[in-house]
């Protein structure tokens, strides 16, 4: 029994570090009410007003590992541009996934609002993450990169203002070409399935825009007055797995016969 209880616990101990090796970022914003984030790690750039400031309270979502801790940044339709670095590795190949937490309170004609990129860059946005209204309700979109060429791609509409949803970007790096890669979205509403489905909400698309030879770094956008939402954000996770990077991890639990000290 001794040894049962041993190896559940050095198992446990594997998985939890290995599924912890494969979060790249975590963001729950759990400064004062009233800070810039620029307080807090996140580097300004492009734009010099309305500094992106943390809110309370943060936003929640059932089964999400991020729900629920600490408060939430304020995104407004125009001002200043904040990125922030992962804290694990610059990752180049496979796939990885950003999810998030959003409640949109107005939106217009469609502007992205976060993106990936990579460390040395604040111009290459891939990929980038949309919202816009649509007959009232909103719509979730996605681009591989800029939209001068190719535009962005967005969800069925019927989304609601004033609500808080999970969105999950996936990006896949392709070896095929250097404009093969891959973007993916997410939307859920409710129940976080435990396992990736089949079929996103959009995509997968590409574009004929370069691929990224790499990303590390995550970026909050305003955009433009004439385009762009106003939304609270929260719960920003990146990683290379759907699991790790969506799900808490849920702790194995074993009574045993008998104990012994040796």
């Amino acid at each position: 029994m001794k040894f049962r209880v041993l190896l559940t616990v050095i198992l446990f101990a594997f998985f939890a570090m290995t599924a912890n090796s494969q979060v790249l970022f975590t963001e729950n914003f759990d400064y004062p009410a009233g800070d810039s984030i620029g307080a807090h790690g996140w580097t300004g750039f492009s734009g010099s007003v309305n500094n992106i400031k943390v809110v309370s309270p943060g936003l929640t979502f059932t089964g999400y590992r991020l729900s629920g801790i600490g408060n939430a940044a304020r995104l407004s339709n125009n001002g200043l541009d904040n990125y922030k670095n992962f804290t694990g590795d610059t990752v180049t190949s496979g796939s990885l996934y950003v999810s998030l937490m959003v409640k949109v309170d107005t939106a217009k004609s469609g502007d992205y609002f976060l993106a990936l990129l990579p460390q040395s860059s604040t111009t290459l946005y891939t990929p980038r993450l949309f919202v816009k209204d649509s007959s009232g309700t909103l719509s979730f979109g996605i681009s591989k990169g800029a939209t001068t060429s190719t535009a962005a791609q967005y969800s069925a509409n019927g989304y609601a203002y004033g609500t808080t949803y999970l969105l999950v970007v996936k990006y896949t790096f392709n070896t095929t070409s250097t404009t093969d890669d891959q973007v993916s979205l997410f939307v859920f509403s409710s129940t976080i399935p435990s396992t990736e489905p089949s079929t996103p909400t959009v995509g997968p698309i590409t574009a004929s825009t370069p691929d990224a030879n790499s990303i590390g770094r995550v970026a909050l956008r305003q955009g433009s007055a004439s385009l762009a939402p106003s939304l609270n954000i929260d719960g920003i996770s990146v990683g290379t797995s759907w699991s790790s990077t969506l799900l808490a991890i849920k702790p194995i639990e074993t009574v045993a016969n008998s104990f012994y000290l040796s």
